[in-house]
């Protein structure tokens, strides 16, 4: 099991400052054992990143992100929104 830490609020805008639209991606098995990526900490980000004036079009939640056969099967779930997501 791989271990995840949560960036700071500030990093992660950072990195999505010119993005008004977005998707969330968490995982089911490593990030939400370790309580950074699984659905409470989604719903979480959702609403953090909303109140900062983002829009959150959607999120999935593979079993594993490790998995890309599994993360494009995901990732179809929301593929209308993949298009509008900067």
């Amino acid at each position: 099991m791989v271990i995840s830490d949560r960036k700071p609020m500030e990093e992660i805008l950072g990195f999505l400052k010119d993005a008004k639209k977005i998707i969330l991606v968490g995982c089911n098995q490593c990030a939400a054992a370790s309580k950074t990526g699984g659905e409470p900490e989604l719903e979480e980000m959702k609403a953090l990143l909303e109140a900062e004036g983002k829009k959150v079009l959607g999120h999935v939640m593979p079993d594993s992100t490790c998995n890309l056969l599994l993360n494009k099967k995901e990732l179809k779930s929301v593929k209308e929104e993949l298009k509008e997501a900067d």
